[in-house]
């Protein structure tokens, strides 16, 4: 297990109000350059909260986000340095204060970049198409399962 930094990606579809919509996660490390970006999987709550415009400039900031993040992988692999200096993640919290905003860098410790960001969507951002959905149970659904199974059965006839 290893310390990771994250930030959550935030869509403000009108800054001057404040209201955002997370959106998606970077997590990485910037020791090992082991970095990962994932973006919210159902994007439909997304959709009625802000506008398309909006959107768009969100996904292509994300976009830009994930080619850097696999051309650097890249150069990990190739040269063994990775090119992110360690206020990466800072810089761009400081940089994107408009329709995307990135939240302060916080510390987590996960095995990899991935597991990080499974931790972060499981217990910081709301992504309906991952979360299961619980049975519902009717008050007559209750009160047959509350009864007697003698009271159930059919009465025989005389």
């Amino acid at each position: 297990m290893s310390r990771y930094i994250y930030s959550i990606v935030r869509c403000l579809p009108d800054p001057r109000t404040g209201e955002f919509v997370n959106v998606g996660a970077i997590a990485g490390d910037p020791n090992t350059g082991d970095w990962a970006v994932r973006r919210l999987s159902n994007t439909e709550r997304i959709k009625r909260f802000a506008l398309p415009t909006a959107i768009d400039v969100t996904d292509r900031f994300l976009v830009r986000l994930s080619s850097e993040v696999a051309e650097a992988r890249e150069v990990l692999e190739t040269e063994g340095s990775h090119p992110f200096a360690d206020d990466w993640l800072l810089k761009l919290h400081h940089d994107h204060r408009n329709i995307v905003q990135l939240s302060p860098p916080a510390s987590i410790v996960a095995g990899h970049a991935e597991a990080a960001l499974d931790i972060i969507f499981d217990r910081m951002i709301i992504d309906p198409a991952t979360q299961p959905r619980q049975v519902t149970v009717g008050k007559e659904q209750c009160r047959i399962s509350e009864r007697p199974t003698s009271l159930l059965a059919p009465e025989a006839s005389l």
